[in-house]
């Protein structure tokens, strides 16, 4: 299974090296021995091979009296003789052991040799009777195994927690790096365009990156600068010969009182208040999601300002035979701009009463959880179906909820560049029956 994080690919790196550390360090074990087992061999076969000679017929009473000079003369006796007979007798030398295969073998605990722990034994034939046995230790020093362990996992643990730390550290500062992108790219994507990646001078190939994606950044921002300026000057400009045209209307209706074309001027006013309207919204919306509002946040208690709105909606709300509920938690404080979170209560409030049967309740509620807090407003009408929630978050989608009021299709696209200008999220779901718009917002 491939790694699919930086923590299982750091923790992927630290398995690959610790078994090729357990690798070399038994590779170095086993070499060190091997070459170890080949010295003392080599050792054995000289003194065989002084002692024995290559005569076919060896003088037998010299040999032993060499094995003798040879034991005596040795302070450490690392290297034992045993001479034996054809019978099995010992004829000379102190090694007292049963009789190893001809040739090279190897000498362990298990053959119960005092004072040899590992060893290399070597059996010759002298002459056609006898057999001479060597052994010598192949540990150059006492509990030389050990030592040798101690040293090489030693080395080894050295090693290996360097590299560790080195990982770590490693994984740590591109798990930093990729943090500050992800905070810059979630800032972004927040409405704060201004922000960028963070940028450290060390010619880096994160700082490298970050500046290149700097730059795209700049270039969007111009880009949407551009077309923002455009669609913003375009609306000014229209909005103003649509006022004069409303004004003329106005002005005609007012002389038109008992003309026959009366009905048709009304209705031609309507439809250019309907068209500032639509254009005003349209501004506030490029106004909320171009420009930096954040500089004017203050800290807000959602409760009061919920509270005072109802209370400036209950009147109408109530001549319309509808109902209004709230329950706001105390303490609820989030950082924001009060004018558009009024705006955006408002919006919600309005859409309960233009698109509402008389005997509606509409509930609004204040709540907070997990360091977030919540905007429910809700109402028990003819809601709006699963399929067409999406579309009602599309600017200019305008759905027919009832014959009376259609509305642009800014209302809740609107609402929805407030909540994201603060950070938060919006989900339109069912209140069984009815409408539920829930709005999540960072509290402070």
């Amino acid at each position: 299974m491939r790694p699919r994080t930086l923590r299982g690919l750091g923790l992927a790196f630290l398995l690959v090296f610790v078994a090729t550390v357990a690798l070399v360090g038994l590779s170095i074990y086993a070499v060190t021995h091997d070459t170890l087992d080949r010295e003392v061999d080599r050792r054995l076969a000289s003194e065989a091979s002084a002692l024995v000679g290559g005569s076919a017929r060896p003088d037998l009473p010299a040999i032993v009296q060499r094995i003798e000079a040879l034991e005596s003369r040795r302070e450490s006796r690392d290297v034992g003789f045993m001479l034996v007979d054809r019978a099995g007798r010992r004829v000379a030398g102190t090694l007292a052991i049963r009789l190893p295969p001809a040739g090279f073998s190897p000498i362990d605990r298990d053959d119960h040799i005092p004072g040899v722990v590992r060893g290399r034994a070597l059996v010759v034939p002298v002459g056609t009777g006898h057999v001479l046995a060597m052994i010598a230790e192949s540990e150059p020093i006492d509990n030389f195994d050990s030592i040798f362990i101690r040293v090489l996992l030693l080395g080894l643990g050295t090693i290996t927690a360097m590299v560790t730390i080195g990982v770590i550290l490693l994984t740590t500062t591109i798990r930093r790096r990729i943090a500050d992108m992800r905070e810059a790219v979630e800032a972004i994507m927040d409405g704060d365009m201004d922000r960028r990646m963070r940028v450290d001078a060390s010619g880096s190939e994160f700082d490298n990156h970050a500046q290149l994606l700097n730059r795209m950044l700049d270039r969007i921002q111009q880009l949407m600068a551009g077309i923002r300026h455009v669609a913003h000057d375009a609306a000014h400009d229209l909005r103003t010969p649509l006022s004069r045209l409303r004004n003329s209307l106005a002005s005609l209706a007012r002389r038109a009182q008992g003309d026959p074309l009366e009905p048709d001027i009304a209705a031609a006013l309507a439809q250019s208040e309907d068209m500032l309207s639509l254009f005003a919204a349209f501004l506030r919306i490029a106004e909320i999601e171009g420009g930096d509002r954040r500089s004017g946040f203050e800290r807000i208690e959602l409760a009061p300002l919920v509270e005072d709105l109802a209370a400036a909606y209950t009147p109408a709300i109530e001549e319309q035979g509808r109902t209004l509920l709230v329950r706001a938690a105390e303490g609820v404080r989030i950082e924001g701009d009060r004018q558009l979170l009024n705006q955006m209560l408002a919006n919600l409030i309005e859409n309960c009463l233009y698109h509402t049967p008389s005997g509606t309740t509409v509930s609004v509620s204040v709540s907070t959880l997990g360091g977030r807090a919540t905007i429910i407003v809700a109402d028990n009408g003819r809601g709006i179906a699963e399929g067409d929630r999406v579309a009602a978050m599309r600017r200019f989608e305008r759905l027919t909820i009832d014959d009376m009021h259609k509305g642009h299709g800014l209302g809740l696209p609107l609402v929805a560049a407030i909540v994201r200008l603060h950070g938060g999220e919006i989900a339109l779901g069912d209140a069984d029956p009815g409408l539920k718009v829930t709005i999540n917002l960072p509290a402070a």
